[in-house]
């Protein structure tokens, strides 16, 4: 004869086997536990590839950015219903675990579509970041205080020079308005950053590479990164929802 609930003493409680209502219990906390892990995991991505010392992608990269913000909501919403699952095993509420079982399944295909969307767009970042930065150099550069410091403080941590190459710069405002004096390229673009180095444009003096490339391949890792993140926790979430499913159904039956 089953024993009742101590949490809810109208449901008797299963006693034995693999599938009884304390092992589904103890294995949903155990998954809660996990999942709470990689909930966080995925907001500590999110934040550093937001907060990033390599800043300069943002202005460059809309959806880059958007991206990052939409996978660091996955991350909160996984805490916030492995919370509500962790009260509905505590009460043994067959409606509690169907719910969560839901909630399970719209992050499965929240995290399957944004892992998705990271890997496609991560073919079409180099397009992207070289038209918006030779935007920005052609039309910004010198003209606005905060894109000249964006911009230089990309070419000089990127080592790169330009947006597809150094001669980007020859068609810029910034050259074309005089406003470069005797250089040829700002002098974020040398090799060895000095006051007026960007006279020469000799490949021993600049870098030929262009900032589109370097950052593509910035980009293209952080997406890879979230990507993976975001399929490797919805496969795990699978679990969840045939687990949560289970007890739900078990506590169902034990209270008919």
């Amino acid at each position: 004869m089953g024993k009742y609930s101590y949490h809810n003493p109208n449901t008797k409680e299963d006693s034995g086997g693999c599938c009884s209502l304390p092992c589904l219990k103890f294995s949903l906390y155990i998954y809660n536990l996990l999942s709470v892990a990689s909930g966080l995991a995925i907001l500590a991505i999110s934040l550093w590839i937001i907060i990033d010392r390599d800043q300069v992608l943002v202005p460059f990269s809309n959806k880059y950015t958007n991206l990052a913000w939409i996978v660091l909501a996955i991350g909160a919403f996984i805490i916030f219903s492995t919370v509500f699952g962790c009260c509905g095993i505590s009460r043994e509420s067959h409606v509690l675990m169907f719910v969560y079982a839901g909630f399970c399944g719209l992050m499965i295909l929240a995290e399957l579509a944004g892992g998705i969307t990271a890997y496609v767009y991560r073919n079409e970042v180099h397009k992207e970041l070289v038209l918006t930065l030779n935007s920005t150099i052609v039309q910004e550069y010198g003209l606005q205080n905060q894109t000249t410091l964006i911009v230089d403080t990309l070419q000089t941590g990127l080592h790169c020079c330009g947006a597809d190459s150094f001669e980007d710069w020859s068609s810029s405002a910034w050259s074309l308005q005089g406003i470069n004096g005797v250089n040829k390229v700002p002098d974020s673009c040398c090799k060895t950053v000095s006051r007026q180095c960007g006279v020469r444009d000799h490949p021993s003096n600049i870098y030929y590479t262009g900032c589109g490339d370097r950052l593509a391949l910035l980009v293209s890792k952080h997406l890879l990164l979230l990507g993976t993140a975001a399929l490797l926790v919805a496969v795990f979430q699978i679990c969840g929802v045939s687990l949560s499913l289970k007890l739900g159904s078990t506590i169902r039956n034990l209270e008919d």
